[in-house]
């Protein structure tokens, strides 16, 4: 092959089929999914009123979320993760007590409401705790556990030392262990 034409195939940039995905629209779907989860919950949450809502196409819905489980999931996360940031005080009681306060702030807020609906729906449904595992419960265990062995480490009062032997950072994992069969 001639390194001119070798040059032009190389230069091409790969185009997946389809439209690119856009963030506008990602951004309104999930925007719709929180707007129809407290308007009708999610028993009578259906991917064509969230499409509809959002102005989107069904199919783009389940190409991006292969199912309503995973859709909601993911609009929760998007939507709670900036509120629940962990302290670093120097003291593990402090931290793991403003985490505490925070958790309860966000309970008592109308998204508080939809994770408790969440919740609920997953002892029920497996692929909804499925989702909320994924979606919510590892990310924030996994900051717990991180902050908890940051903080076990550094702490200037000695507390939250890993005393039940786990590996995972004391409390700060348990905090978030939603369905774990541990």
């Amino acid at each position: 092959m001639s390194t001119a034409i070798a040059s032009i195939l190389h230069a091409a940039p790969h185009k997946s089929p389809g439209r690119p995905r856009s963030d506008s629209v990602r951004r309104a779907i999930l925007s719709a999914t929180l707007q129809l989860l407290d308007e009708v919950g999610y028993a009578k949450l259906t991917v064509e009123g969230v499409a509809a809502l959002a102005q989107a196409g069904k199919a783009t819905i389940y190409r991006w979320w292969s199912n309503k489980a995973r859709l909601v999931g993911e609009a929760l996360m998007e939507e709670t993760d900036p509120q629940l940031p962990f302290s670093d005080t120097g003291s593990v009681r402090e931290d793991f007590r403003r985490q505490l306060q925070l958790v309860a702030q966000l309970f008592n807020s109308p998204k508080g409401k939809r994770l408790a609906m969440i919740m609920g729906v997953a002892q029920e449904e497996p692929e909804m705790l499925e989702s909320f595992r994924t979606n919510f419960l590892a990310a924030r265990r996994a900051e717990a556990v991180a902050a908890g062995r940051a903080n076990t480490a550094t702490s200037a009062d000695g507390a939250g030392a890993n005393r039940d032997g786990n590996g995972d950072g004391g409390l700060g994992g348990q905090l978030f262990d939603f369905g774990d069969e541990r």
